[in-house]
């Protein structure tokens, strides 16, 4: 369910969106959590046992393929400053998928596999190994995607084709972790600040940010105001 803030984002996209052109942003050197191992060494763990017959490797491979999943999402919520947003693996999961990252298709499928070894004790077929490997290793180039994004567009300021107003600038903010939206329409100043004190919101803000980054070069506008009104689109 959207919160007032975000009905408020979606109406000023919706009058003001196809006025505007992505202007100029900036960067940032991202801080990445310290980590002994990362993603893709996992990833390769898991291919190694993906291939052999014994059953303790197939249990293995699962193992890694999580921990492969989970340190992606640690890291990309290290970046941002939200450590604190999601402190176990299907919050992690929930919140990478309520921010636009993965699909609730692959959320399913990522915790049914899961859940059937770790919780229903239950040995892992062929097929699912191979499901959850390739879902795994999509999600992490996706997330890493995600953080390429946010190194060069951490700030975004996008002005009327005009000149003048409308215009609006959108930031993220690390402490306290937030998404901010300054936006200006003729006379009037609107902050719209999409904080980490819940989840919701703070995915909300972040789907938003991380579809005007992706619209800067790369998505319609058509296509932008229909999936922040959560709607399909279909090219005519």
């Amino acid at each position: 369910m959207s919160n007032a803030k975000y009905v408020e984002l979606v109406g000023f996209m919706k009058r003001n969106l196809e006025h505007l052109s992505y202007s100029s942003g900036s960067g940032k050197d991202l801080e990445f959590p310290n980590f002994d191992l990362m993603p893709f060494d996992y990833l390769d763990f898991a291919e190694q046992d993906l291939d052999k017959p014994s059953l303790a490797a197939k249990i293995n491979c699962i193992g890694h393929l999580k921990r492969a999943v989970e340190c992606q999402l640690d890291t990309l919520l290290g970046i941002l400053g939200a450590a604190n947003v999601a402190t176990n693996f299907p919050k992690k999961l929930e919140f990478a998928s309520a921010c636009g990252a993965i699909s609730s298709r692959s959320l399913v499928k990522i915790n049914k596999i899961r859940n059937r070894v770790e919780h229903e004790y239950a040995e892992p077929e062929a097929a699912e190994l191979d499901a959850y490997y390739d879902i795994a290793n999509g999600f992490i180039h996706t997330i890493e995607g995600y953080i390429f994004m946010l190194s060069n567009h951490w700030v975004m300021d996008w002005v009327s084709n005009e000149g003048g107003s409308p215009a609006f600038r959108a930031a993220i903010c690390t402490t306290p972790p937030s998404v901010k939206f300054d936006l200006k329409e003729g006379e009037s100043y609107k902050q719209l600040l999409f904080d980490a004190t819940s989840m919701t919101e703070y995915c909300q803000g972040l789907k938003a940010y991380f579809l005007l980054c992706r619209g800067a070069s790369l998505l319609s506008i058509e296509y932008m105001l229909a999936k922040l009104q959560g709607k399909p689109f279909h090219d005519t």
